[in-house]
């Protein structure tokens, strides 16, 4: 395969966050390439039709084994940015991609791709108290560490069966963890992200930003377009040249946060604080520090660390970036606010 010839792409997750503004990327890199596009509610079939003309969609479920495995079988590149957490969906994309891979051989075709996407709650070590700092930051270029995360983190199975399976060689590929991620999203669904929105509107219901104390915890970040465009550079750089199968699997394992300073989440907690109370929304800036056994509701707050360094990924395709959410956090906060009124986060 080349980057300039027409491919076959099963892309899982297009109506999410990063992965409706994954898709636009690729789509708009391969215009010639088909794409056949996963959703699981019938109700989104009319929007992808209409802003999406020349995808194919697919129906499936995360549970959907025979539908998930066919479309895998088919593709020359599968994108999982669905989900990090459904094994019954990465088993059903590794069994399609291993079947086709003898009459891809036969065929005379370069090995089938997959690019999946996991997060950094697999960093985060729970023995920490909730609102400390991590007393061990993860290095994606230190693949000893990287290989002895603990098998009982958010995430880490799913990498686990990934990663043995690139190690089988039947198909190539990256998977890509990325931090908290922020900037407007460019898909038609969903166009923020989690994090960032949980803790504005918290401050919106209850009169002021908050973080759970003593809010030392780390916030590693990343801008969603250099998310999608790191993407783009690991795949050119497959279809480029096909990798021996590795010796290691954790070496297609790469951390996707933005280089430099890190910020805590109190730090982050007074920062939206003084925004909106600077836009009239709220009536006193900054943040109140809480404890955790006395709130409600306890997804409004990040409570641990999601704090890495990439490195790996400067190294294999000279990717670096160094936007931070903090010094887009104006904007970030425009669009959430835009996103709340339409009922869209």
């Amino acid at each position: 395969m080349s980057d300039s010839q027409p491919l076959d792409f099963f892309f899982i997750g297009a109506t999410g966050y990063v992965g409706g503004t994954l898709l636009t990327c690729l789509m708009s890199a391969y215009p010639t390439s088909k794409f056949a596009v996963q959703y699981r509610q019938p109700d989104h079939l009319e929007r992808i039709k209409q802003t999406m003309p020349t995808v194919r969609p697919v129906l499936a479920s995360f549970d959907d084994f025979d539908t998930l495995r066919d479309e895998s079988v088919k593709a020359d590149i599968v994108v999982n940015a669905g989900s990090c957490d459904s094994m019954p969906l990465i088993r059903a994309i590794i069994a399609g991609l291993e079947e086709a891979s003898s009459s891809r051989q036969k065929a005379g075709k370069s090995k089938a791709i997959l690019l999946h996407t996991s997060g950094t709650n697999e960093l985060s070590d729970k023995s920490t108290p909730p609102g400390k700092k991590a007393s061990v930051v993860i290095n994606d270029a230190d693949l000893a560490q990287i290989a002895s995360i603990p098998a009982d983190r958010d995430h880490r199975e799913i990498d686990v069966a990934v990663v043995n399976a690139f190690e089988r060689g039947a198909f190539t590929g990256y998977i890509c963890m990325p931090s908290t991620v922020f900037g407007k999203g460019t898909g038609h669904f969903k166009v923020v992200s989690d994090q960032i929105p949980r803790a504005v509107q918290y401050a919106l219901s209850t009169g002021r930003a908050a973080y759970i104390a003593p809010g030392e915890n780390v916030c590693s970040s990343i801008h969603n377009q250099a998310l999608s465009q790191l993407f783009h550079a690991l795949l050119k750089q497959t279809l480029a040249s096909t990798p021996p199968p590795p010796e290691n699997g954790f070496t297609h394992f790469l951390l996707a946060t933005s280089s430099g300073p890190t910020i805590t989440w109190k730090e982050l907690a007074e920062k939206i604080g003084d925004i909106l109370a600077r836009r009239g929304l709220i009536k006193q800036g900054g943040a109140v520090g809480l404890d955790l056994n006395d709130v409600t509701d306890q997804s409004a707050f990040t409570t641990l660390n999601n704090w890495g360094i990439s490195k790996r990924a400067k190294a294999l395709v000279g990717w670096e970036s160094f936007e931070k959410v903090e010094d887009h956090l104006e904007d970030e906060i425009t669009g959430i606010l835009a996103a709340i009124d339409k009922h869209n986060v």
